[in-house]
């Protein structure tokens, strides 16, 4: 039986420590909007979790420079490994007077081991909260998901959402995570905020398309 990391808990704490690092006050820190799978977990861990503080140097558009563990998991090939893998993480985009800025961002995060949730997914995608209820509100009307994904953003060249395919949901932050579990088959969720912009996800049969 396989087992991956999964996250839960994360605590988003700005630090600063480099001279691209801008100042912010808590409702500026930026939120961790999308994450890759840690490698798998060979030691034992306490049963609440592994703690780790963690290092990011963020750019402006959310993608990450750096990172730095800030101690050890007591693996030395784990923790580069999964340095690696946190550098493909992206975190919403950081703006200071609607200035794009770099930032190094610290975060608690807590790991614990647990059978990964792999779902069919396809997503709409919205920038604003009326939008995306308005999308909302023509899915409960019988309006075609799969249409909807291919209609064109206004003022734009790029559709409004894509098939996701299978998607392990260890991914998303934990919100989404919450509201994708609850979702059965050919279901969709309520519009989600993720990062600056808002979500609509539909839970598909596998091999929908």
């Amino acid at each position: 039986m396989k087992y991956q990391v999964v996250f839960f808990t994360i605590v988003l704490v700005l630090v600063a420590g480099c001279a691209t690092t801008q100042p912010a006050s808590p409702s500026e820190q930026p939120e961790l909007v999308a994450m890759t799978s840690l490698p798998p977990v060979s030691a034992m861990y306490p049963s609440n979790g592994l703690k780790l503080n963690v290092l990011f140097h963020v750019r402006g558009d959310g993608s990450i420079i750096d990172v730095k563990l800030m101690g050890s998991s007591g693996d030395a090939d784990w923790d580069r490994a999964a340095t690696d893998s946190m550098k493909q993480w992206r975190f919403a985009p950081l703006t200071q007077d609607n200035v794009a800025v770099e930032r190094w961002v610290r975060n608690t995060i807590i790991l614990q081991v647990q059978e990964p949730t792999v779902l069919t997914l396809g997503e709409l995608n919205a920038s604003t909260q009326q939008d995306a209820d308005s999308l909302h509100t023509l899915l409960d009307a019988g309006s075609d998901f799969n249409e909807l994904m291919k209609q064109v953003v206004p003022g734009s060249t790029e559709p409004r959402g894509k098939f996701l395919g299978a998607v392990d949901i260890a991914r998303f932050p934990r919100h989404v995570r919450d509201a994708l579990r609850k979702l059965g088959f050919n279901q969709v969720t309520s519009p989600l905020r993720v990062g600056t912009t808002y979500v609509i996800y539909k839970r598909y049969k596998p091999d929908p398309i």
